[in-house]
């Protein structure tokens, strides 16, 4: 469902003609969300951990945008947690979280005009190694599709709506990354390795 879509292009005067939310910033736009977004797995060891009923694909056929994903590192598969000992879906492989982004972002149009949010935190367990491979797994699932932290004059929540989705490559659809979300942890040189 690309709400988003519908909403930037002014459908009242012609089909690719902007209209005023285009050029609104991130701060005055209500994205739909939801909190651990990867619990919708109903392990047998941890009923309590779960927070949803639909896995990422479905919640984003749904409309929701914005994604908070709390990684850990399990028996040397990247999961999502919620609490210690509740375990949700993996993050990797070909039916994890970000190939669902992935697949999601090559079902639109390439005339749609969509943003997804990942706030991406409360790492349990995490080395500066771990980091590393969970970037480089981002990175070879849907760093295509980034917004590009190296783009001119950037700032997520100021930055115009169109601005956000603007790149050389023709991509129209994004997805933007908040690394680190959690205040509680110093800032590491892990997160300039992002795109």
């Amino acid at each position: 469902m690309p709400w988003m879509t519908d909403l930037y292009y002014d459908r009242s005067l012609d089909s690719d003609v902007r209209g005023p939310f285009s050029s609104r910033p991130l701060s005055e736009i209500c994205i739909p969300g939801t909190h651990d977004s990867g619990c919708y797995v109903d392990h047998v060891f941890n009923a309590w951990g779960r927070t949803q009923t639909l896995n990422v694909a479905d919640q984003l056929a749904g409309g929701i945008r914005y994604f908070d994903i709390r990684p850990c590192f399990y028996r040397g598969e990247i999961y999502t947690y919620h609490g210690f000992g509740y375990y949700g879906d993996r993050l990797d492989g070909p039916d994890g979280i970000l190939s669902q982004i992935r697949n999601f972002m090559q079902s639109l149009a390439s005339t749609d005009r969509e943003l997804v949010v990942l706030n991406i935190s409360h790492f349990y367990n995490f080395t500066n190694v771990q980091h590393d491979t969970l970037i480089d797994v981002i990175n070879g699932e849907i760093g295509g599709y980034l917004v590009s932290r190296a783009q001119s004059q950037i700032n997520l929540f100021d930055t115009p709506y169109d601005q956000l989705l603007s790149d050389t490559r023709g991509v129209r659809s994004r997805v933007a990354i908040l690394y680190d979300g959690a205040l509680d942890q110093n800032r590491l040189e892990y997160v300039e390795e992002l795109i």
